[in-house]
């Protein structure tokens, strides 16, 4: 699996920033991501659904990052990742509206890819191409 490029699920990042348990799987995730030590493949539109969520009040108010702060952690994960347009299913779409069918998509695109998620319908789904954040470690 160290060789597979992730698509990591937006719940993944969100935890990531809220959890408080430095080595919590998702932080530890969100970490790598971060310092360009995973890799990972993000579309414009994923990127855009993680900047969309992550500026929901709730959400918000609970990892308390301006919206500023939030750009530049967007940013770094541009950075170090590899950016792939799949073909339009879900695209441009709020995730109850289609970005599940879009993050599918962006599996399919990159064969050499898995979903990491915490949602139990896209990890059934995505079938032997989803983990959850936990196993991504015990892979390794």
């Amino acid at each position: 699996m160290a060789g597979e490029r992730l698509v990591v699920d937006t719940n993944i990042v969100v935890s990531g920033l809220l959890t408080s348990d430095s080595r919590s799987p998702t932080r530890l995730l969100l970490d790598l991501m971060l310092a360009g030590k995973r890799r990972f493949i993000l579309s414009t539109d994923l990127l855009t659904e993680y900047r969309m969520v992550l500026l929901r009040p709730k959400i918000a108010a609970a990892h308390r990052l301006s919206a500023k702060e939030i750009d530049e952690i967007l940013v770094r994960l541009a950075a170090n990742a590899v950016i792939v347009e799949p073909p339009a299913a879900g695209a441009g779409m709020p995730r109850d509206l289609g970005a599940d069918e879009h993050i599918l998509a962006l599996l399919e695109s990159a064969k050499d890819s898995i979903l990491v998620t915490g949602d139990l319908a896209l990890l059934r789904r995505a079938g032997s191409r989803a983990r959850r954040p936990s196993e991504v470690f015990t892979a390794l």
